[in-house]
């Protein structure tokens, strides 16, 4: 259980010790934390004093999320195109080809760069905030496998439509 009281954060344990007698008693056990915690979004919060480390983080995130958004444009656009080249008959060309290779490749990417952003904060926060009293609930796959799942899906695409390429220029060159 956490409770917060006069600007400081408590964490509160219950401690088990067995007497002379055989009985167990239960004692609670508060232990002051460096965090507070919310019970609403199951998240702990850290504070964070500095207005550079604040700073920082606001501009690292806004950076992060026009890459995420631009790559994610960039896929949206070649699938576009390719279904536009598909409905034109041109399936089996050069170019469908490599938008789906691109396709997969950056799909593959944009999910793998968000897990690994949350292995190492699970890593900080495992180094700095956590003792045997905290669990940290860590979940690596929760929004970023159907993305993986998908450029997975693709490449198979790009590899189907790389053979139907090279069949369809084999039986162009037949008589």
């Amino acid at each position: 259980q956490y409770y917060y009281k006069d600007g400081q954060g408590y964490l509160v344990k219950a401690k088990y010790v067995k007497m002379k007698t055989g009985e167990i008693k239960m004692y609670r056990v508060e232990k002051k934390v460096n965090f507070r915690y919310s019970s609403y979004s199951n998240t702990i919060l850290i504070p964070i004093n500095s207005t550079f480390w604040i700073n920082s983080i606001q501009i690292f995130l806004v950076i992060f999320y026009i890459l995420y958004g631009a790559v994610f444009l960039f896929i949206i656009f070649n699938f576009i195109a390719l279904l536009i080249d598909i409905s034109r008959n041109m399936a089996f060309d050069i170019v469908n080809i490599r938008r789906l290779k691109h396709m997969s490749t950056y799909g593959f990417i944009i999910s793998l760069i968000p897990s690994a952003l949350n292995l190492c904060a699970y890593i900080f926060f495992i180094e700095n905030y956590m003792n045997q009293d905290i669990e940290l609930e860590y979940d690596f796959w929760k929004y970023d496998f159907y993305v993986l799942i998908s450029s997975i899906i693709i490449f198979l695409f790009y590899t189907a439509f790389n053979s139907g390429m090279k069949i369809k220029q084999e039986n162009d060159l037949t008589i």
